[in-house]
């Protein structure tokens, strides 16, 4: 039998439990004391909610609503019974908000057990959800630590977050877009497509580790975006993933990385990988790129990248595919690039370096700065050859020259 409990400040307006448009509920049952609020303001401290049942949120706020939840603890097993309701509208998370409503969590614990039972979904314009202090834990399907999508906006400071289920991202926006803000606090994925991040929106993460240990750091997929200050970012596979999936899920081909400071590692692939997508990367202060088994920068599959580096100190190898794809790597700013180069172009400022590790081949480079007549001192050849082909208009100002580097070696005309 349900009993319906109302929060103390409206037990005493009769049936319905009705103030100023608020209807709120805490909903028990055998096996389940839920939240639900419609309209209204309300706040709450100490409590422990929890949900059993299918389709089924924790606590679930809607129509403008503006609820405040302190110290206190959801849980959810439940599961979903459509993925994509869950994915987009937040169905059975175990937080959801939409319709416009504000909701603040200030040191609460969340864990689910449940398929598609999302941390913190918050979907729609102007709904907006404000995080501090709190823990996430889900171990379902289909289960992302927090989302926001059809532009909602949710803002984490000093989050926990953890999911161990398959295609369950830690920080996540999906179909219509979203915006996420991120600072400090950790992420963890290790469920088999699982990145630590996957934009489809707007994302930005400062001062936080974030970790995939099954999947990628992150995921760029259409005209969207991420951006990361002083952030440690972790993929089993590649570091950052740009791709257009024609799920429907993002509009757009173009996606763009901005960071400053902090580090991007692939464990095992590539540090920055583009496909059938456009790519702008802005790489400043110091982020440190590491690849273990692949390549710093791969364009592949009618891949088009242009990559600014600025103060940077690249190490590992750049290619693009030459029958489909194209790569512009600027290097400004007191930046070097150790490695080898194939079908890429580049360009060196007057303060910037190149030092050659293998055979190499440009389909542009430009280098006004350290061209002296037929040397080039600005970029350490080893006794490699760089090959460029005079025919193309990025190499006009070559002039079909052969150019001695430093330390041996020579630019070429193949």
């Amino acid at each position: 039998m349900k009993r319906i409990l109302c929060p103390l400040s409206l037990f005493f307006l009769g049936a319905g439990c009705t103030k100023s448009g608020l209807v709120a509920t805490s909903s028990t049952t055998t096996t389940s004391t839920y939240y639900y609020q419609s309209g209204g303001t309300a706040s709450e401290t100490g409590k422990a909610y929890s949900s059993a049942i299918t389709d089924t949120s924790g606590v679930y706020v809607t129509n403008t609503g503006i609820f405040s939840l302190v110290n206190s603890s959801v849980s959810t097993t439940g599961n979903t019974t459509s993925s994509d309701s869950s994915s987009f509208y937040g169905l059975n998370a175990i937080v959801r908000v939409d319709g416009g409503s504000t909701v603040t969590l200030d040191d609460c614990s969340l864990t689910s057990t449940g398929s598609g039972a999302n941390g913190v979904l918050a979907t729609g314009s102007a709904t907006q959800v404000t995080m501090s202090g709190d823990t996430i834990k889900t171990t379902g399907g289909g289960a992302h630590g927090i989302d926001a999508t059809y532009a909602a906006t949710i803002t984490a400071t000093n989050v926990i977050m953890t999911t161990t289920g398959d295609h369950s991202s830690v920080i996540a926006t999906d179909r219509g877009g979203g915006t996420v803000t991120v600072s400090g606090g950790s992420g963890s994925a290790s469920g088999a497509l699982s990145a630590a991040i996957y934009s489809t929106g707007t994302i930005t993460v400062s001062s936080a580790t974030l970790t995939s240990s099954a999947a990628d750091g992150a995921v760029i997929e259409g005209s969207n975006n991420i951006t990361l200050t002083n952030t440690t970012l972790s993929g089993y596979t590649d570091g950052v993933k740009f791709y257009h999936s024609e799920s429907g899920d993002a509009s757009g081909f173009t996606g763009t990385l901005t960071t400053s400071g902090g580090s991007i590692t692939a464990t095992d692939g590539d540090c920055l990988y583009v496909t059938n997508e456009t790519a702008v990367i802005s790489l400043t202060n110091g982020t440190t790129l590491t690849a273990s088994t692949g390549y710093l920068l791969h364009a592949l599959d009618t891949a088009t990248v242009t990559l600014t580096a600025s103060g940077e100190t690249l190490t590992g190898s750049l290619e693009a595919d030459s029958a489909t794809s194209t790569a512009t790597v600027k290097l400004t700013n007191s930046s070097t690039l150790k490695g080898a180069v194939q079908y890429v172009t580049l360009s060196l400022d007057a303060t910037s370096t190149w030092t050659v590790t293998a055979n190499s081949v440009v389909t542009g480079l430009t280098d006004a700065s350290g061209i002296s007549g037929t040397s080039i001192t600005n970029i350490t050849g080893n006794g490699y050859t760089i090959y460029y082909d005079a025919s193309l208009s990025g190499n006009s100002s070559l002039g079909g020259k052969t150019y001695t580097l430093t330390s041996g070696g020579y630019l070429k005309p193949r």
